[in-house]
């Protein structure tokens, strides 16, 4: 076995452990028309990771169709009963376009009529493309590093 095939080895093997510490799929809950799940396992994410453990459940980190984004995510979220206080949402930065964002689905996501904090977006250090959503800010969003740790709202269709 020569060095690249270990390494690309030990590469799977560090992202299948990850993903197995995240947690077993949990209860799904319906609400709007679609099932949600919070990871309520111990160990925070990346972004990658934790949309891996969302498909490896049957769905996808969640996205949402509406004006009112914070109103539903925090409605969302004490529906679900979760205590934890960050997560990851469905939205990344356009790589080839980098002023905008979009739900993973592909539909653009509106800076303008969004619910960013005041110093949000920022992409600082010029490597923020993924968007996640915080209890002490009120759940405005910000940009940040993939490789940044956060918990996951799952969503799958009914």
């Amino acid at each position: 076995m020569n060095l690249s095939t270990l390494l690309l080895f030990s590469f799977f093997v560090t992202r299948i452990v990850a993903i197995a510490t995240l947690q077993i799929c949990g209860t799904w809950v319906s609400i709007w028309n679609h099932l949600y799940m919070i990871s309520e396992g111990t160990n925070e994410e990346e972004f990658e990771i934790s949309r891996s453990f969302c498909q490896s459940c049957g769905g996808d980190v969640v996205i949402f169709n509406t004006s009112d984004l914070l109103g539903e995510l925090e409605e969302l979220i004490v529906t679900l009963g979760s205590s934890k206080s960050n997560f990851w949402l469905g939205i990344q930065r356009n790589v080839t376009q980098r002023e905008y964002f979009e739900w993973l689905d592909g539909r653009p996501f509106s800076i303008e009529d969004s619910a960013w904090r005041v110093d949000q977006p920022n992409d600082n250090p010029g490597i923020q493309n993924c968007v996640a959503t915080f209890r002490n800010d009120d759940w405005q969003l910000q940009d940040k590093q993939c490789s940044d740790r956060y918990d996951v709202i799952c969503q799958k269709s009914l």
